[in-house]
């Protein structure tokens, strides 16, 4: 397995936590971006655990280009993160992510779900994703608001990130679209939702449990 975050702690536990299973090795851990294609491409390892968020490019970028080549498109590719905001599970979906699990999960659960990322190929030519029961829980909750609601998936990206906190350039690079693009967004969501400001779009997202 390789493993790649930008903090060198987390890193070192989490390659301790996975060894420690008795059936995992880890090959390689990297710091940023630029360096687990090369160390994928080399050792051609069974897995990569992945961080989002990597310095120069995110982890996002990282799976896109895996996907992209013939060597590393079937590789799987498995989220370990601290984020659980709806926009981050469904880009980790739409790019073919085999995982997307969260830091809080116990080392048992970890290995149990890496398992499970592993047979999957096995088991069926067409895996769904593996994700923590954090995650599951909030799918579901996600599912059951969007129709009342009355906005739309890219409106609910918006507002989910609106209320983590990300700027407008942040959200930019996170959808891979212009600041232009997203300027017109939040407008149109504040006026959509009657507010006037970022802090009263949150707390409406908020108050009717829409994040």
């Amino acid at each position: 397995m390789v493993i790649a975050d930008d903090h060198a702690i987390v890193r070192q536990g989490t390659r301790q936590l996975l060894e420690a299973s008795g059936w995992i090795t880890v090959v390689a851990e990297c710091h940023d971006a630029p360096e687990v294609l090369p160390a994928v491409r080399h050792l051609k390892p069974d897995m990569v655990l992945l961080d989002i968020n990597l310095p120069t490019q995110n982890g996002f970028e990282v799976l896109k280009q895996l996907r992209e080549r013939p060597d590393t498109a079937t590789m799987p590719v498995v989220f370990f993160t601290a984020h659980v905001e709806r926009p981050y599970v469904q880009q980790a979906r739409q790019l073919g992510a085999n995982g997307y699990l969260t830091k809080t999960i116990t080392a048992e659960k970890l290995y149990d779900y890496l398992q499970q990322v592993w047979q999957a190929p096995f088991a069926s030519s067409i895996a769904q994703p593996v994700f923590s029961d954090d995650i599951l829980s909030k799918l579901t909750q996600w599912e059951d608001n969007t129709p009342q609601s009355g906005l739309t998936a890219r409106e609910h990206e918006i507002l989910t990130l609106v209320a983590s906190g990300l700027t407008n350039k942040q959200m930019a690079e996170q959808l891979y679209v212009s600041v232009k693009t997203v300027d017109n967004h939040v407008a149109k969501l504040m006026k959509k939702l009657g507010v006037n400001n970022r802090s009263q779009l949150t707390a409406k997202a908020y108050e009717n449990g829409w994040v």
